[in-house]
């Protein structure tokens, strides 16, 4: 999949999981060109009647005139020896500067326009939340995810008309995308990994590497800046093995995950993950203030491994409004599973059940702290004004 040409501006197909549309460039209205490096993000609901944007922009960098070059869905833009590149690479948006000579400072910053809604999640090293995450199961966090940001958005699951089967709002597990590590990379191939760091706040993103590397370098020297792969699955995941149950309890901001205003009946569940061939169970809980009964539940058999496991045929009804918890278990024998770490949300978990199936009531530890799982559930609602319901403000409507 490639950048494509239209006219002064530089777009692409509907690109991973989350479907964004991308526009790269920027029309001046005095002149019609392309006069900044400016990159625009949007992910919309299939619906179109929600929006979540992230627009960065680098800082100081103003073009008089269109420079740019386009070669083979490549987007080449250059000024006094630095070269912004964007290009398309596995479902991943890459946004690379090339530096002809060293630099006078060693880090590239960049204007971070946001959405409200959004949240950005450090994925660190492993640490002691993550060890309780996985139950002591063997965890995996790849080099470039550490010291990456997981983008999560206020809504999540999926919705369908019940008349019709068709998809309203696709928020799945809420992760709008990733930005993953930089990776520095001179002439000779030699490389480093750069730091990353995204302050919402005052709108900066910021990418550093050591000034040992410029030093060292053969020039050109390439800084992956901004790779944003567009997807819900998390960036991290372990082996749960022996019965282990993970519900997702609240988002970032504290908040349990609602339904919307004409909430019908659930349709199916599923999470990322899998060991081909073996059992597991999901399902959905309903609130007590926590998870506690079973709403409904289904058992399923893996297809394939690191792929969505769905299991279709729920059917009871639901209420608008209400806080409702997927939940899956990963079954006797185990399954591979993903999460972010995202601070502020909670989930709550049981380890070590023996089975495949998820307790009913729930009784084990109702919340835990700062994970958030590949998981969610599919639910209906008839037809009638929908009032979306956003987490970090349920009352408001949209």
């Amino acid at each position: 999949m490639i950048l494509n040409k239209q006219g002064k501006e530089y777009t692409t197909p509907a690109l991973g999981e989350t479907k964004p549309d991308i526009l790269i460039g920027g029309l001046d209205a005095n002149v019609g060109q392309i006069v900044v490096p400016q990159l625009t993000q949007a992910f919309f609901c299939e619906s179109k009647r929600e929006q979540f944007r992230i627009q960065l922009e680098r800082r100081d960098r103003e073009f008089t005139t269109d420079r740019s070059i386009f070669d083979s869905g490549k987007l080449y833009l250059e000024k006094d020896g630095q070269t912004d590149i964007w290009h398309i690479e596995d479902d991943i948006l890459r946004w690379d500067v090339e530096f002809a000579s060293k630099p006078s400072i060693n880090y590239i910053d960049f204007d971070l326009q946001l959405s409200k809604g959004l949240s950005f999640n450090y994925q660190g090293e492993l640490t002691q939340d993550d060890i309780i995450a996985a139950g002591g199961n063997s965890i995996d966090r790849p080099d470039d995810v550490i010291g990456s940001y997981a983008i999560y958005c206020n809504q999540t699951n999926r919705v369908v008309s019940a008349e019709t089967g068709d998809t309203l709002r696709n928020f799945r597990t809420g992760k709008l995308c990733h930005i993953y590590r930089p990776k520095w990379i001179d002439d000779n191939g030699d490389w480093v990994w750069g730091i990353l760091f995204i302050d919402p706040k005052t709108n900066l993103l910021r990418t550093t590497v050591s000034w040992d590397f410029l030093n060292d370098a053969k020039y050109p020297v390439t800084a992956g800046d901004v790779d944003v792969g567009y997807t819900s699955v998390g960036g991290s995941n372990a082996n749960w093995a022996g019965g282990d149950v993970r519900i997702n309890v609240k988002d970032t901001g504290g908040t349990p995950y609602a339904t919307g205003a004409n909430a019908d009946a659930l349709v199916s569940a599923e999470f990322y993950g899998g060991t081909n061939g073996q059992a597991f169970g999901i399902g959905v809980y309903d609130s007590d203030g926590n998870p506690n009964n079973i709403v409904e539940q289904k058992g399923g058999t893996a297809s394939g491994a690191g792929a969505w496991q769905q299991v279709t045929g729920f059917s009871t009804n639901v209420s608008s409004n209400t806080d409702y918890f997927p939940a899956v278990n990963f079954g006797a024998v185990g399954q591979i599973g993903f999460y972010d770490t995202t601070a502020g949300s909670t989930y709550a978990y049981k380890n070590n059940t023996g089975v495949s199936t998820l307790p009913d009531p729930f009784d084990g530890i109702d919340s835990e702290p700062n994970a958030r799982f590949s998981l969610f559930f599919t639910y209906s609602e008839v037809s009638g004004l929908s009032i979306p319901i956003a987490m970090h403000n349920r009352q408001q409507q949209h």
